[in-house]
C-alpha cells in the first residue's frame, strides 16, 4: 500500500515520461537482481540446517554472475541508469542472508526491517520528489533501499549464529558445491527469469516502439495491479517452506484451496475493478493520466488468471519439479514476445492491456498442457474451480485443511 502510494507521488509530480523511466528503471533492475541469483535462492529454502560450505558456494557463484551482468550492462547499456544497475549487482550476493530468514520462516522480522526501511527510503523519494526531482538520484534510492536492507539482515545474521569473518574451507569442496548448487537450482532461475521477462516485456516494447510516455501511461494502470502481486509473492514466500512438511496428497488439497481463494478473490476485484478503474485512477493519478482508467479497466478483467498465475509456482517449488516449470514459463516467455510485440506494433499503446490479459490467461492456463507435471496442476486449479462453485462444501473443506495444519 506504500508503495503505491509513493507511485501515485511519483506519477503526479514528475508526469508521465519520466515515470515511464523511473517504472522501466525498477523493472530492469529487479529483472537484473533475479538473474544474479543463478538459483541460490531455491537451494537456500530447500537447506535443511545451515552451511558454511554451502554459504561460501552461494556467495561465490552470486559474484560470478553478478560481475557478469555487470560487465555485460556496461558495454550494451548507454546512459547513466548503468551505474546504478552495477552497484545493486555487485552488492546483491548479500541478498543470501535474507534468504535464510524466509528458510527458517522469520517472517515477522524482516517484515518490519522490510517495512522500516522502506518507509525511510519512501520520504526520502517524495522529499527528492517535491524539492529536488533528479531522475538519477531517484533511481539511486531504489538501489540503495535493497543494498541497505541486505546488509541490515547479513550483520544480523551473522553476528546472531556467530559465522566468523574468516574461516578456512577446501577449495575443491568448495567448486564442488557451486556446480551441484548450479545444477539443482538453475532450472528455477531460469523458470523465474522467463516469467519476470515475460510479465515486463509489454513495458519494454512500448518504450521503445511506442514512447517512453506512452510506457509511463500505461505503467501507472499497471502499478496498482501488482499489488495483487505483491500479495501473491508474500503468500508464496511464507506457504513454500510450510508445504514442504506435509505429504503429497496433503500439499495438493492445500494448493487447492490457496486456487479457489485466488478464483474467488480475483473474481470479486475484476467486478469492483472494471467499473471503478477510470474513477480511481482519475482520483489517485489526475486528468493526465486519464486514458490509463480505461487500461485498467481491462487488466482488471485478469484479476484471477493473476493470482493463479503467480501462486502456480508454490506447486512446482515444493514438489522440486524446476525443469517442468522452466518448460511452462519459457513458452509463456515466447508467446508473451509474440503476442505483445504483434499487437502493440499494429495498434499501439491501445494493445498493451489487452496484451497484459492473454499473458496471464496463456500463462495460469493454457501453458500448463505442457508436460504431465504442468497437467497435474492444471487439474488441481480445475478441482480448485469445483470447489469454489460448489460452495455447500467449503466448510467441510476449511476443516480438512485446519486438520492438515495442526499437525505441523
Amino acid at each position: 500500500f506504500l508503495a503505491l502510494l509513493v507511485n501515485v507521488l511519483l506519477a503526479r509530480y514528475l508526469g508521465a515520461e519520466n515515470f515511464g523511466k523511473v517504472a522501466l528503471f525498477q523493472s530492469i533492475l529487479m529483472v537484473c537482481v533475479l538473474a544474479s541469483d543463478g538459483g541460490t535462492r531455491r537451494v537456500i529454502l530447500t537447506q535443511k540446517k545451515d552451511s558454511l560450505l554451502v554459504n561460501r558456494a552461494v556467495l561465490i557463484l552470486r559474484l560470478i554472475f553478478s560481475i557478469c551482468i555487470s560487465a555485460a550492462l556496461i558495454i550494451f547499456y548507454e546512459g547513466v541508469p548503468s551505474i546504478q544497475l552495477v552497484v545493486i549487482l555487485l552488492v546483491s550476493p548479500l541478498e543470501m542472508y535474507l534468504h535464510h530468514y524466509e528458510r527458517m520462516m522469520k517472517n515477522v522480522y524482516l517484515a518490519r526491517k522490510r517495512l522500516l526501511i522502506f518507509i525511510i527510503f519512501s520520504l526520502l523519494r517524495c522529499g527528492l520528489v517535491v524539492l529536488y526531482p533528479s531522475l538519477e538520484i531517484i533511481m539511486l534510492t531504489f538501489v540503495a533501499q535493497q543494498a541497505v536492507l541486505w546488509a541490515v539482515v547479513g550483520v544480523k545474521y551473522r553476528s546472531e549464529y556467530k559465522i566468523p569473518v574468516k574461516y578456512r574451507l577446501r577449495w575443491k569442496r568448495v567448486v564442488s558445491s557451486v556446480r551441484v548448487i548450479a545444477l539443482r537450482g538453475g532450472f528455477f532461475w531460469l523458470s523465474m527469469l522467463s516469467l519476470q521477462i515475460a510479465f515486463r516485456l509489454d513495458q519494454l516494447l512500448l518504450a521503445n516502439i511506442v514512447s517512453v510516455e506512452a510506457s509511463g501511461l500505461y505503467m501507472a494502470a499497471k502499478r496498482l495491479m501488482e499489488q495483487l502481486v505483491v500479495l501473491t509473492t508474500v503468500l508464496s514466500t511464507v506457504m513454500i517452506p510450510l508445504l514442504t512438511r506435509f505429504s503429497i496428497s496433503e500439499r495438493e488439497k492445500m494448493i487447492a484451496g490457496i486456487y479457489a481463494a485466488a478464483w474467488l478473490l480475483g473474481g470479486f476485484c475484476s467486478l469492483i475493478g472494471y467499473f471503478m478503474a477510470p474513477t480511481v485512477v482519475q482520483i489517485l493519478y489526475g486528468d493526465e493520466y486519464l486514458v490509463s482508467g480505461g487500461m485498467l479497466g481491462v487488466m482488471m478483467l485478469s484479476a484471477p488468471f493473476v493470482l493463479i498465475a503467480n501462486l502456480s509456482g508454490i506447486f512446482y517449488a515444493v514438489n522440486k519439479s524446476e525443469k517442468q516449470a522452466f518448460y511452462r514459463n519459457f513458452i509463456t516467455l515466447i508467446f508473451s514476445s509474440i503476442f505483445i510485440w504483434f499487437g502493440v506494433g499494429v495498434a499501439g499503446l491501445q494493445f498493451a492491456p489487452w496484451g497484459f490479459v492473454g499473458t496471464y490467461v496463456f500463462s495460469s492456463i493454457l501453458s500448463e498442457f505442457c508436460n504431465s507435471v504442468s497437467r497435474r496442476n492444471l487439474y488441481i486449479k480445475a478441482r480448485s474451480l469445483k470447489i469454489v462453485v460448489n460452495y455447500k462444501c467449503w466448510y467441510a473443506y476449511v476443516e480438512e485443511l485446519r486438520t492438515i495444519m495442526l499437525k505441523v
